[in-house]
């Protein structure tokens, strides 16, 4: 667990740091501005899973078809709720970032933008990650994971930062967690605990 959330803070200080290197000051601003944005927005999609682990992982070991079915339930309510909450960062990120940072980081809107694309990713590594394979008592293939897509985002930020500036480090970020939502797939085809198949 602790890893599972360690892993957001890398990605937002260890992003603006390995930024700073390569970067003015102020263009980590842009960055730093929008992911502050990204990460509150995000951030409301954790409480549902949170509250959820419990009976998830109560009910995996008494009925794995019932929690399937919770999972399954519970990935297409945080994934219609992350659609919707991408698709307002997306359209609504100058209009936001005008609000909430003011007019002097008008280019954080394009950062915002790039970054809402990760909403569906964080809502099906929450769900799939945390409330299923953590439930089921997989926490070495969620570090595995984890540990794979972090190394992954320092090795875009180190390649992206240097010639896109705040731009590449969002798109790394979204590769990244990208990456590791296909990892848990990964790991529950080849277990063949998949949710849907199980329900």
């Amino acid at each position: 667990m602790f890893l599972f959330r360690s892993a957001h803070n890398i990605y937002v200080l260890g992003n603006a740091f390995i930024l700073g290197l390569f970067a003015s000051p102020q263009a980590v601003g842009y960055y730093a501005g929008a992911e502050k944005i990204n990460s509150a927005a995000v951030g409301l999609l954790s409480p549902v899973t949170t509250a959820l682990y419990p009976r998830a992982a109560g009910l995996a070991k008494s009925s794995m078809s019932k929690a399937a079915r919770l999972t399954k339930f519970s990935l297409y309510v945080m994934g219609a709720l992350s659609v919707v909450l991408g698709l307002i960062m997306w359209f609504g990120s100058s209009l936001i970032v005008r609000i909430i940072l003011g007019n002097h980081f008008a280019e954080s809107g394009g950062v915002l933008k790039i970054l809402s694309l990760r909403s569906p990713v964080v809502a099906w590594t929450n769900v799939l990650g945390f409330q299923w394979l953590l439930a089921l008592g997989l926490e070495k293939s969620l570090q595995k994971v984890t540990l794979a897509a972090l190394a992954l985002n320092i090795l875009l930020a180190t390649c992206l930062a240097p010639h896109f500036a705040y731009s590449g480090m969002a798109w790394a970020v979204v590769i990244s967690q990208t990456a590791a939502a296909f990892g848990i797939y990964i790991v529950l085809r080849r277990r063949k605990l998949n949710p849907f198949a199980i329900a």
